[in-house]
């Protein structure tokens, strides 16, 4: 894998996460009728035009996030978000409807969003909570305040209530709707899609409804069908394993020089837990002890045959705390070669 370094010798890396350009359903449309011009502000955060036609292409999930709030600022309306999830259709989610359509109840139809729901966006995340028979699904962004993601969390909890709709019915009503962000001068539109005033200032982004309605089943459902689907969205998860396998390592070059190089901190810069982390490696066929020894082995080779380094500045950029350490872990590695390289 090439890398690309700075003049301090660490790599040039950027945190990215990938969404379908799907996730622009409906947007042109929306931005067209107040007003404003959707190819401008497309190209303005540095999407391609083609985001707006090509419902597979890949895109920074950041720009997506970007482009919604510039937009509800620049036409002064701050509803921009559900004005867009109002002309979203169930297929917008495109592998993911259909697992959910084939599901045999409510309950697992959501369990499938929630577990696939990085096909349509990375950083997106569901949640459910089930406690004393009151279910709370909240949606959360990785690494993002509420107040720079308001616009697509109104939109993905309208779009979550589409999609309970679907199957319960277009009267369906949540028992609450949460959101972390300050109360719009205007709730007019947001009661007239949730059905009920949601609350603002809150401590997360949900619906809150009854367990019951989870258990409704769902007519026509295919298991075999959702199986099959689910099997290719984990083939899919294979493939995005081992790009993920892949940002680990750009992040541990990054961390090295600052000697905190360790999964904890690896994973909370990710936005997950150490045993996600973990877990989601083992899925790429590797851990991050021995992703950590392999990179720290790239670099020292680069940078010793590069011959414009002291072997102290080197030291300092594997993260070791001393040259002797760095000498130590030197010798430690010819010998494990050399045991590795011995004939059995």
């Amino acid at each position: 894998m090439g890398h690309k370094y700075d003049k301090l010798g660490r790599k040039d890396i950027i945190l990215l996460h990938l969404s379908r350009s799907a996730t622009l359903d409906g947007y042109a449309r929306v931005t067209q009728e107040l007003g404003l011009d959707p190819q401008a502000l497309v190209a303005e955060v540095g999407l391609p035009p083609a985001s707006l036609t090509d419902p597979d292409l890949k895109v920074p999930t950041s720009a997506v996030l970007q482009l919604f709030e510039l937009t509800a600022a620049r036409a002064g309306v701050a509803d921009f978000g559900l004005r867009v999830a109002r002309t979203r259709l169930f297929s917008n989610l495109g592998v993911i409807s259909l697992v959910m359509r084939e599901q045999p109840n409510v309950r697992k139809a959501v369990e499938a969003l929630a577990e696939h729901v990085w096909a349509q966006a990375e950083g997106l995340s569901i949640a459910i909570d089930d406690t004393d028979g009151v279910v709370t699904l909240s949606a959360s962004i990785a690494h993002a305040p509420a107040t720079s993601v308001r616009q697509n969390i109104e939109l993905t909890l309208a779009v979550l209530l589409g999609l309970l709709r679907r199957f319960l019915g277009p009267r369906w009503v949540p028992e609450m709707v949460l959101f972390r962000h300050r109360k719009p001068a205007s709730v007019a539109l947001h009661i007239s899609t949730f059905g009920c005033v949601p609350l603002f200032g809150q401590y997360l982004d949900a619906i809150v409804l009854r367990a019951a309605d989870l258990d409704v089943e769902i007519a026509g459902a295919d298991p075999g069908a959702a199986s099959q689907l689910a099997r290719y969205l984990e083939f899919v998860a294979g493939r995005r394993e081992a790009d993920f396998v892949e940002k680990v390592q750009h992040i541990v070059a990054l961390m090295l020089p600052g000697g905190d190089c360790q999964a904890a901190n690896v994973a909370r810069l990710l936005g997950m837990d150490r045993r996600t982390l973990h877990r989601r490696l083992a899925h790429g066929g590797t851990c991050f002890s021995a992703l950590l020894k392999r990179e720290r082995a790239e670099l020292a080779h680069a940078y010793i045959t590069a011959g414009d380094r002291s072997l102290t500045e080197i030291a300092g950029l594997l993260g070791f705390s001393s040259l002797s350490a760095f000498s130590r872990w030197r010798r430690q590695e010819a010998l494990t070669a050399m045991v590795q390289a011995k004939p059995t």
